[in-house]
């Protein structure tokens, strides 16, 4: 049986001020993780009340923090992706973009406010929260990018990208495997989980509690 590791997120009107954990991982050889302040209203039922097991999203407040590491890493996008209610609870799928910024000065917030996938706007309680990193090259591309166009992006600003591609000596660097996709499709292989140091956390569950 496997292990089935979550947290919990408070939606309440109670908790709009607090940034509460959302995911955590590290990437580019720097610890980091991201929070965020759940901005919610009240549903009100047909006399009038406000539902404890119901509330509507307005806004969520990302907030991204570098840990250890030398680079810094930045919020690129935040999106849903997905809405899906036909099981035991609705489930939400957030897609977090991020890249290790080298030139540049890193985003570290970002603000979600199109909840159009989602019926109402309005969650339930114990609705399952599942966020999704997507990691960017040093030079902003998708492995997919990279791969399909044979870019040779493997330095930027003299720093050579150990996340996408491996040193060759003087031949030009080999773009590594994709690992966050294979690691998708086994991660439960503890073989996978050794060979690189992108794939320690992709992902992270949470249940959001509306009372």
């Amino acid at each position: 049986m496997g292990n089935n590791y979550s947290t919990t997120i408070r939606c309440c009107t109670s908790q709009r001020d607090r940034s509460q954990f959302v995911f955590a991982s590290s990437s580019n050889g720097t610890f980091y993780a991201i929070y965020g302040k759940f901005m919610v209203g009240p549903v009100y039922g047909e006399d009038g009340k406000p539902l404890d097991d119901k509330v509507k999203l307005e806004k969520i407040e990302f907030e991204l923090i570098n840990y250890t590491g030398l680079i810094r890493m930045s919020l690129v996008k935040v999106s849903i992706e997905d809405y899906d209610d036909t099981g035991n609870n609705p489930t939400i799928r957030l897609r977090i973009i991020v890249k290790g910024e080298v030139l540049s000065k890193p985003n570290l917030s970002i603000d979600l406010t199109d909840f159009s996938k989602i019926p109402k706007g309005e969650i339930s309680n114990e609705t399952e929260f599942n966020v999704e990193r997507t990691l960017l090259s040093l030079s902003g591309h998708t492995w997919e990018e990279i791969d399909q166009g044979q870019l040779d992006v493997s330095e930027v600003g003299g720093i050579f990208d150990y996340e996408f591609f491996e040193g060759n000596g003087r031949l030009k660097p080999i773009l590594r495997k994709n690992y966050d996709k294979l690691f998708k499709q086994d991660h439960d292989s503890k073989v996978l989980a050794s060979l690189h140091l992108g794939v320690w956390c992709i992902g992270t569950k949470s249940i959001l509690i509306t009372n």
